[in-house]
């Protein structure tokens, strides 16, 4: 590792460490700062801490109803809780606010799929795999959607897809599959 990488990581160890109480002090300074409240959000988020993660969100959001990503990193909050249908519910109103916002549709895929609903899930990869064509794990996991509902042909599809584009889960799949 070289000496400037060191320096980048020293950064982030410090802004994980110390983030929260840099965003605090930001919002004691104002409380209508709503970027400190989603960074405060995202650092929660970092330490596993999604209940008051989300409630960053929410006061993010409050200030500032048309934060596409605010809504987004609440629904991955929720999603890492198993709570599907609220990260479904806060996915959509990111789409509603960003209509080409290719990862809330690949998220709430991801949501739906843990659900078992892999018809839904299927619907929301393609619509992030047409805006962002070279998603590899858009195809990756709606090729684990396909072979979840038993349409075999279909996922290898997906899989060679995302393993031509050099997605590493795919290529194992397959491997898998073909008994490598």
């Amino acid at each position: 590792m070289n000496k400037k990488t060191l320096i980048i990581l020293g950064i982030i160890l410090i802004a994980v460490i110390y983030g929260v109480k840099c965003y605090e002090k930001s919002i004691e300074i104002n409380p209508q700062d709503d970027v400190a409240y989603y960074n405060m959000g995202i650092a929660y988020d970092d330490k596993g801490n999604y209940n008051k993660a989300i409630e960053c969100y929410e006061k993010a959001i409050e200030i500032n109803p048309q934060d596409d990503d605010a809504y987004y990193n609440m629904g991955f909050a929720y999603n890492n809780k198993g709570n599907y249908n609220k990260a479904i519910e806060c996915y959509q109103k990111s789409i509603e606010i960003n209509p080409q916002y290719n990862e809330a549709y690949y998220n709430m895929g991801f949501a739906y799929q843990n659900k078992g609903n892999y018809n839904r899930a299927i619907e929301c990869y393609e619509k992030s795999i047409e805006i962002d064509p070279q998603y590899d794990n858009a195809y990756l996991n709606m090729g684990v959607a396909y072979f979840n509902k038993g349409n075999y042909n279909k996922a290898i599809e997906c899989f060679t897809i995302a393993a031509r584009m050099g997605n590493v889960g795919a290529q194992k799949s397959l491997n898998i599959i073909n008994g490598d």
